[in-house]
């Protein structure tokens, strides 16, 4: 994790392939070595918050790797990172929360690996990499007002996930697949469909609920599953039935609670950011247990707190 010592190590490593190529300007593996360096060292300011720094080497990658196809000899894998470092690109400006700029580039990266994907076996890192690129130009068009058009988007990544987690039924597999229910689910929040979020998110909970059984002592996993549980409860306190809502946030808080204890136990430190979330909970708790005592509400259940 020294990101600054990672990303001078790819800078030095840089320089030396762009000497080398001074004077030896047709080698491939000079011209992969200065691509592959450049896209690390991007990679090291990213993970160091430096955007913009990290945008001028993923553009200086773009480059070498747009010299590699220029070369009329390139591989389908260099095709690939060529597709791959304009992806980053468009990442550098999300990170600056701009998805209207980020957009144009995630979709020259898809276009570009489109031709490409099918050459990688079903299943490959490349291929999930490929998921990856679609499922942002969903986010980013959700983002920057086109929720609809982001659906159609989001179908595609759910259709891609579905046949990846049949294909390879493995932990990390299925919960891509439930990340991307509920991300489509929120989308479906903010268009008012309610019943269509709760849908999907039920068919997450599935999956959620399933991988906690196969590893119950898993923080992360029972973290999850009280996330999943929190959205079903929000869409029924849309819906107007609190004490749904009431009984959803019980269990959401009791295996955040749970899940918390467990990290802390484990790693020695506090997880951060969980207590937020269960902040959040809370939260909804009490507005759940107002709306269920409010006139309009049917009936008045006992007040939902936390719980141990």
């Amino acid at each position: 994790r020294k990101t600054e010592e990672m990303a001078q190590t790819h800078e030095r490593r840089l320089k030396k392939a762009q000497a080398l190529l001074s004077s030896d300007a047709e080698s491939p593996s000079l011209v992969r070595h200065a691509a592959t360096a450049s896209f690390m060292a991007g990679e090291a300011y990213k993970m160091r918050g430096r955007s913009l720094r990290a945008r001028e080497k993923y553009e200086i990658a773009v480059r070498y790797r747009q010299r590699q196809v220029d070369s009329g000899n390139a591989s389908n894998g260099n095709r690939f990172e060529h597709a791959w470092a304009i992806l980053h690109i468009g990442h550098s400006f999300s990170d600056e929360k701009k998805f209207g700029t980020a957009l144009p580039f995630y979709r020259q990266a898809v276009e570009l690996m489109d031709p490409v994907v099918p050459s990688f076996k079903p299943g490959s890192y490349n291929r999930r990499r490929y998921i990856s690129a679609v499922e942002s130009v969903a986010n980013a068009l959700t983002k920057t007002g086109s929720p609809e058009e982001g659906l159609e988007w989001f179908g595609k990544v759910i259709e891609l996930r579905r046949i990846l987690a049949e294909a390879n039924p493995n932990y990390s597999n299925r919960r891509a697949l439930a990340h991307v229910q509920e991300m489509i689910g929120s989308t479906r929040m903010d268009l008012g469909e309610f019943d269509k979020a709760l849908t999907l998110y039920q068919q997450s909970l599935k999956t959620r609920s399933a991988v906690v059984d196969e590893a119950p002592g898993d923080p992360q996993r029972r973290r999850n599953l009280a996330t999943t549980w929190k959205l079903i409860a929000i869409v029924h306190m849309k819906k107007g039935d609190c004490q749904a809502a009431a009984g959803l946030l019980e269990k959401a808080h009791a295996f955040l609670s749970k899940a918390m204890s467990d990290y802390e136990q484990a790693k020695g430190d506090p997880k951060p950011g969980w207590s937020d979330q269960l902040k959040d909970i809370e939260a909804l708790q009490t507005e759940a247990a107002e709306q269920c005592t409010s006139p309009s509400a049917s009936s008045v259940p006992q007040p939902v707190g936390p719980t141990n």
